[in-house]
């Protein structure tokens, strides 16, 4: 097919659950038809099938890392590994993601704008994405402590 074009493997480690990993999965199966020679693993009919992401001996991993546990399991890859999705610092990985401290500022003074004084969040616990958000929306809002409500990811 491509005959001087190295063949690059690439693993999409998400599981295609909601709208933001489709998404994320429309827009790297439009990068990779624009790249002669991507050959894309992953789950869905539209991969090539993906066993185990903690075995993948590819040139690339694109994740979402939302978990210490998954987190655990990408650094011991030998391949470059690109998370998308801000929940869990890993040392030394690229992460590709929102400007969550500007959307929570953005939230913030749409309400404040519209006359509200009084602030609560609703979040997710022990997660960055959330955390920057939670902070950009209590600077925005000047609100010191608004209530804060909370649930970890596994529910």
């Amino acid at each position: 097919m491509y005959t001087d074009v190295e063949m690059k493997r690439i693993a999409l480690g998400m599981g295609l659950s909601d709208y933001y990993d489709h998404g994320i999965a429309r827009g790297i199966v439009r990068y990779a038809r624009s790249r002669p020679g991507w050959q894309l693993y992953g789950h869905g009919w539209m991969f090539s099938p993906l066993e185990s992401i903690s075995s993948w001996d590819g040139d690339g991993v694109i994740t979402r890392i939302e978990y210490p546990e998954s987190a655990r399991i990408v650094s011991n890859l030998k391949c470059p590994v690109v998370d998308v999705a801000n929940a869990v610092p890993v040392p030394g990985l690229v992460s590709v993601s929102n400007d969550d401290y500007e959307t929570g500022r953005v939230a913030g003074r749409y309400f404040s704008a519209n006359g509200f004084s009084t602030f609560a969040f609703c979040g997710v616990s022990a997660v960055d994405w959330s955390r920057e958000r939670f902070d950009g929306f209590r600077a925005e809002t000047g609100s010191a402590e608004p209530s804060l409500f909370e649930r970890s990811l596994h529910w």
